[in-house]
């Protein structure tokens, strides 16, 4: 099988059970909202996983694009596009952590 194929395979699974994941832990939370001591704990799990899953993401496309920059192929479009998807990720992040703690 090609490594391209494989690549983009594993990243849709993985992202795929990313979100199955994630959609499993917001319900329950849903349900254990109002009575339950460990929904924060729930929240930071998911919170948690959501951060671990979007850098892992970013890590796995910038070393695709660094593969292909390696290999001759300069597509400047894709870097600044990604250039800006990180700078909009760790924006959210920081605004997200900083509500958090207000």
């Amino acid at each position: 099988m090609n490594q391209n194929v494989l690549s983009v395979t594993t990243l849709v699974v993985i992202f795929l059970a990313y979100i199955v994941v994630r959609q499993f832990i917001l319900k329950r939370r849903k349900f254990n909202i109002d009575n339950n001591p460990k929904s924060a704990k729930i929240d930071l799990i998911a919170n948690l996983v959501h951060v671990i899953v979007i850098i892992g993401l970013l890590i796995f496309i910038w070393i695709g694009l660094i593969q292909r920059w390696n290999d001759g192929i300069h597509n400047y479009f894709n870097l600044i596009l990604l250039i800006v998807l990180t700078i909009l990720c760790f924006v959210r992040f920081w605004n997200k952590f900083n509500n958090r703690n207000n």
